[in-house]
């Protein structure tokens, strides 16, 4: 199990992959964590998450089903944050931690399918 929970619970690990869902009520935020795997992230339900990006700017993202984005965090991982739901209904989705070493030496921008936008807030 991680050090530090990136989702409400784990569904499922193994040696290669973390299976994380994540449960926010509207205004919730989850514990601040950093994220030391490379990971794909999964929307089942539209969203509108208030976030920070790398460079510190609050946004917010509204994020629709099937909305999939992977990072790769490198070697020194994600430095810490937290996301609030900031939208009228729960907010659901998976992370999903590729165990092991990361597959760069430097943190890379989160690469997606554009079902959602961001907004600086």
């Amino acid at each position: 199990m991680a050090a530090e929970p990136v989702g409400t619970s784990v569904l499922f690990e193994n040696d290669r992959v973390r299976v994380w869902e994540m449960v926010l009520p509207p205004g919730a935020s989850c514990q601040p964590h950093r994220h030391d795997h490379d990971y794909l992230m999964l929307y089942t339900i539209p969203s509108v998450i208030a976030a920070t990006l790398d460079d510190g700017r609050p946004v917010l993202q509204h994020l629709d089903p099937g909305m999939v984005a992977y990072r790769a965090v490198g070697a020194a991982g994600l430095d810490p944050h937290a996301i609030t739901n900031a939208g009228q209904e729960t907010s659901h989705h998976f992370v999903v931690e590729l165990l092991g070493p990361s597959t760069t030496a430097t943190t890379l921008p989160p690469v997606h399918n554009g079902r959602g936008r961001t907004e600086l807030a």
